[in-house]
């Protein structure tokens, strides 16, 4: 928890300890990556309602094949949609394929700052506001999170407990805010802060100021207020 205050800690594109330190990384930065292109062409061949079990198999299946996933059934997907993948767009007339291929650039692109433009693109903004959560605990307590059997966290109320130096002490309500209090539930990130997005506004950035005064001839975007 102080890498990562959801409690999962990313590691993507991190090496061994000998490659990848403080001051020092020898890991590739892709500028375009063999898997953005299968996913961009499977999104765009769904979109168009041309999307066939080819299809998949020249392009997501290459993806799953890497780590021992099962393919990605066209007609099982339509058949049955996900309910929860379903449950997380406002468009409710999504069909299951496409729900699939929008998971799957969720998990293959993470980190990778594509999720603001796909989240545009799908014109799913209000996805923006909902609750970030992390990692559940049932409650108060110590736990051990790698079963290696020493404590890792222990979240506690009132007074901080003693013990040994090395788990991570978080009181419950400052430190760490639990979904249903003592009760447990997933971390709740940020529980004070209200998330807005503008329908009507925010699928498009500002013109900057400053080139708007260059440039008295540039308009704003709809619905933002510079002032000028």
């Amino acid at each position: 928890f102080g890498a990562a205050v959801t409690g999962y800690q990313l590691t993507k594109y991190v090496t061994d300890e000998t490659q990848d330190s403080y001051v020092k990384n020898d890991n590739d930065m892709p500028v375009f990556r063999y898997a953005e292109v299968l996913l961009n062409y499977a999104e765009a061949k769904a979109e168009l309602g041309q999307f066939t079990q080819a299809d998949i198999d020249k392009s997501i299946k290459l993806l799953r094949d890497r780590v021992g996933m099962p393919n990605l059934d066209v007609a099982a997907a339509n058949a049955n949609p996900d309910p929860y993948e379903a449950a997380r767009y406002s468009n409710k007339n999504i069909n299951g394929v496409i729900l699939e291929i929008r998971r799957e650039r969720r998990i293959e692109l993470v980190i990778e700052n594509f999720r603001w433009s796909d989240i545009c693109r799908w014109k799913e903004g209000s996805m923006l506001t909902k609750q970030f959560k992390g990692m559940y605990f049932p409650g108060t307590g110590q736990f051990d999170l790698d079963n290696d059997g020493n404590t890792d966290v222990v979240i506690y109320e009132g007074t901080k407990p003693s013990g040994p130096k090395g788990p991570a002490y978080l009181k419950l309500g400052t430190e760490i805010n639990l979904e249903n209090g003592a009760s447990g539930g997933p971390v709740i990130i940020n529980p004070n802060i209200t998330k807005e997005f503008n329908e009507n506004r925010d699928y498009l950035y500002p013109v900057p100021i400053q080139e708007r005064t260059l440039n008295p001839s540039l308009s704003q975007n709809p619905n933002w207020n510079d002032g000028l």
